[in-house]
């Protein structure tokens, strides 16, 4: 699906209108709970799975404790079983995991409904330490508190 300038996507189909925000943010698109929209791309080569970057602004609207969880940014390898996830659990805690082969998840909450955040997640198995291996930084400072915090195998392959 190519990106548009003035592309919005919601259930409701209005143009950013509401409590969410009050005018169109061009290049940007809106998701709403439960409705099961996504963007979805298959690359048509495998491309470097051991080095890479994902940065995004997020804005989250509502917190629930439904027992549900916001994957931010998600890859597979078609089957399920091998997997990258960037997601908000209902604990409203940031984590990162690859298949269990690798786990990060902040000490820190991200609960703020009001202003927007903005991430940006590091990849780089080919560094020695787990440290320098996976970085998390939000609104340009580096995450460095974590409830678990396993990196991955040097030079480990994700699915993204």
């Amino acid at each position: 699906m190519p990106f548009s300038k003035e592309m919005i996507l919601g259930a409701s189909g209005n143009q950013g209108a509401g409590a969410f925000y009050e005018h169109q943010i061009e290049q940007s698109v809106r998701f709403e709970e439960g409705g099961g929209d996504k963007l979805t791309r298959t690359p048509s080569s495998g491309g470097d799975r051991r080095t890479f970057a994902i940065s995004f602004w997020l804005k989250r609207t509502v917190i629930t404790d439904s027992g549900n969880h916001m994957v931010v940014f998600g890859a597979d390898d078609g089957g399920g079983s091998n997997y990258f996830h960037l997601r908000i659990d209902n604990d409203d805690k940031f984590r990162i995991e690859s298949s269990g082969s690798f786990r990060r998840i902040t000490t820190q909450r991200f609960r703020d409904t009001t202003g927007w955040s903005h991430f940006y997640v590091g990849v780089d198995s080919t560094q020695s330490g787990s440290t320098n291996q996976v970085k998390i930084y939000h609104n340009g400072i580096l995450i460095s508190d974590y409830d678990t915090n396993s990196g991955p195998s040097s030079n480990f392959e994700t699915q993204v």
